[in-house]
């Protein structure tokens, strides 16, 4: 279906500003070019606006005639064009359907149709969001308050409800996020993302782990089994078979992992370390942590699985005596920690930023970090591994004992001219391992 927006705008014989505010905003929003495709042809002119109630049977008139068998916007493989043509279809049958249940107007269905089809690029072919009673009426809800308290404000439909679809309330997670694709909800920590569900036939038919070569449900944290079950019972899913029996699982995992590990709720840092055996000792003059090293506590579960913010129980540390493997955890800043006694790896780790970091006790390891910067460190007492990084900012670097290794990208040898260094800087080949 082609729809610009609506030419010659109506011509009233009473106020604009006599419409209410959602009227209001759909006057001024789709009025503006009166052209629609429906099935008796192009629509040109719209008769003049006597009152409020003629424009709301103008809206319902207009709603009516679109044509849902447009919506494919042709051009595209026959894949593509089908999955745009059954979104917007499933969504022109629920506003349709609206119709007889008035959880809006005409005007605000018009709106919403308009919305959706004006942000399918026909050039990158976008599928419309999976359609959501509970969330459609929450959104509709949201722009009616939004537009009753500031009048004129810019609210576009589609946006927000993708806002909501991607982002229920139910979900607490600091660092979790929803995004939706068409039929296909995926779940991100920290950026990373953990497993996908598949919406078919109105429930959730399938999961999978996006980062593995072939679809699998393979080292999906044991975890998830929350969050998809929040998300079913806020968007109103119920489970198919095979993510029922997935959930169930993960939910006898989940008591085992809390038999070996019990940690109360709102435990402390201390407690949390205490149960998963880090040994630590507080530091006389503040009282936070110093403990022995660093790693995962677990080759199978890992915090996140024990419903812990692992990045937040770096704002209790000050100090790591021993080495540091970052590799397989969940930390993305050091938070107060300053010093590292041994070696230090954030190969192929979440770290993003070395927080209070000042001294490394060892070599320090940044192949296929996230890194961009030193920041804070001034002494790396072993070698620096900066090749196949993504380091560019050398930060407070004072000294390096070792020297270091170095890429042909981000980094050259005169970048450590300041940098007081016992050891050369070799200038590795990308195919150097």
């Amino acid at each position: 279906m082609y729809i610009s927006q609506f030419s010659n705008a109506p011509a009233f014989k009473m106020k604009k500003e006599d419409l209410n505010p959602v009227n209001r905003y759909v006057y001024d929003t789709c009025f503006q070019t009166p052209r629609v495709k429906t099935s008796e042809g192009i629509i040109t002119d719209i008769r003049d606006i006597k009152s409020e109630k003629e424009f709301d049977i103008t809206c319902n008139h207009l709603v009516q005639k679109i044509i849902p068998n447009d919506f494919n916007f042709g051009g595209y493989d026959k894949i593509k064009a089908w999955e745009r043509q059954s979104g917007m279809g499933q969504w022109y049958y629920n506003i349709i359907q609206d119709g007889n249940k008035k959880s809006c107007s005409n005007a605000m269905r018009l709106m919403i149709l308009m919305s959706l089809i004006n942000n399918l690029d026909a050039d990158e072919g976008n599928v419309p969001p999976q359609y959501n009673e509970k969330i459609y009426i929450d959104t509709i809800n949201q722009i009616r308050k939004n537009l009753n308290k500031e009048k004129g404000e810019s609210i576009d439909f589609e946006t927000t409800y993708r806002t909501n679809l991607e982002n229920p309330g139910s979900i607490t997670e600091k660092s979790g996020k929803w995004q939706v694709n068409g039929n296909i909800h995926t779940y991100s920590v920290n950026g990373k993302k953990l497993f996908c569900l598949e919406i078919e036939d109105g429930e959730v038919s399938n999961i999978w782990n996006p980062n593995e070569y072939i679809q699998t449900t393979k080292n999906i944290p044991p975890r998830a089994a929350y969050i998809i079950l929040a998300h079913s019972e806020y968007c109103h899913l119920p489970l198919g078979y095979n993510v029922e029996d997935f959930v169930d699982r993960k939910l006898e995992e989940i008591e085992v992992i809390r038999k070996c590990y019990p940690i109360p709720e709102n435990a402390s840092t201390q407690e949390i370390l205490d149960a998963v055996g880090i040994k630590y000792k507080k530091d006389e003059k503040d009282g936070k942590l110093i403990i022995d090293h660093y790693g995962r506590f677990s080759q199978q579960w890992t915090f996140y699985d024990l419903g812990i913010e692992e990045t937040e129980l770096f704002k209790d540390i000050k100090g790591i005596e021993g080495d540091a493997c970052f590799k397989g955890t969940d930390v993305t800043n050091l938070g107060s920690v300053e010093f590292i006694g041994g070696n230090a790896s954030f190969e192929d780790s979440e770290v993003e930023d070395l927080g209070e970091l000042k001294k490394i006790g060892g070599n320090a390891y940044f192949r296929h970090s996230k890194i961009k910067s030193l920041k804070n460190v001034e002494s790396i007492i072993g070698r620096a591994f900066l090749q196949d990084s993504q380091v560019t900012d050398l930060g407070k670097l004072k000294y390096l004992g070792k020297g270091a290794n170095i890429g042909n990208k981000n980094l050259k040898p005169s970048d450590f001219k300041d940098v007081e260094c016992h050891g050369d800087i070799w200038v590795l080949p990308p195919w150097f391992d």
